[in-house]
């Protein structure tokens, strides 16, 4: 929440009708706006908008010269921001703001249908709504007011049911798959399943885990991605032999803060749950899912 920015002669104040400032893709948003004149105001014109806001990190070369005429190519990153009115209503033309008044606006503001989910707790990735309300002055600073909503993200439809799920990197070695009840999770839930392995050679695995992945991608310039894992342990060394059948039981939390699943303007935001045989001097047998991460609230 912002707290409205005195404008010396002017306030202006915005409130939104639910409290807790959640909303879902394509709600109403009611929204009460108020005007206190402070001492006489001359404006252009007063302005209500919804706004979305996503902020990227993007990784890219700088090419730089010295005095010698000599170049140089270093590495740099850079937080963009991409600001763009979804909905906007001009609520007052040209006129002045009377001092000691106090005049309030009502506004039923939409929101998309389509309108991706509120993206916050991502390190290089964020996507954000905002309800702005201005009271532009000729040739000095504006007047605002800005109130965040959080919009959620919602189950999807296409989450699959109870079953297997996944294919083994190395089937020849090992058959592996993923039993989950579906391929969709809310925030703060714990994802319990099974591991179900099936030797086709006799192996030694140094360690048998479960591991939650977050992918976050900003594909702009040379790309820049961030991962961010957590890790179930659930045997340390063990021997594997042909003819066995192990299900291993399994439970692993989603951090309550976390990003949902999502694809924006400039990047992405994926999670991936994955099943290893850890092996030693060379490369881990495993399967992986895709989990759709939604909003809990």
């Amino acid at each position: 929440m912002f707290d409205f920015l005195k404008g010396g002669q002017a306030n202006v104040q915005v409130t939104l009708d639910r409290p807790n400032q959640i909303y879902g893709a394509g709600d109403t948003v009611h929204v009460t706006v108020n005007v206190q004149g402070v001492k006489d105001l001359k404006i252009q014109n007063a302005q209500i908008a919804l706004v979305s806001r996503e902020e990227y990190v993007r990784r890219y070369d700088e090419r730089s010269t010295d005095s010698n005429g000599n170049s140089t190519i270093e590495e740099n990153t850079r937080r963009e921001t991409d600001e763009r009115k979804v909905w906007q209503q001009q609520f007052l033309g040209e006129t002045t703001i009377k001092g000691n008044s106090n005049q309030a606006f009502e506004f039923n503001v939409p929101i998309p249908p389509d309108a991706l989910p509120t993206v916050d707790g991502g390190k290089i990735l964020s996507f954000a709504w905002r309800v702005k309300t201005t009271l532009d002055r000729r040739l000095r600073g504006d007047v605002e007011d800005i109130q965040e909503l959080y919009v959620i993200a919602k189950p999807y439809g296409n989450m699959g049911g109870a079953g297997e799920y996944g294919t083994s990197n190395e089937p020849g070695e090992a058959r592996l798959s993923l039993r989950l009840s579906n391929t969709g999770a809310a925030v703060g839930e714990t994802i319990a399943g099974e591991l179900l392995i099936q030797p086709q050679k006799a192996f030694d695995a140094t360690e048998i885990r479960v591991e939650l992945e977050r992918t976050e991608d900003v594909p702009q310039d040379k790309g820049n991605q961030q991962k961010e894992k957590q890790t179930v342990k659930m045997a340390g060394s063990t021997h594997l032999d042909p003819g066995q059948n192990l299900n291993m039981p399994f439970q692993i939390k989603i951090p309550s803060g976390a990003p949902f699943t999502c694809r924006t303007r400039h990047g992405s935001i994926s999670w991936v749950l994955r099943g290893v045989l850890a092996r030693r001097m060379r490369g881990d047998t495993s399967v992986e899912q895709e989990i759709l991460l939604f909003s809990g609230k």
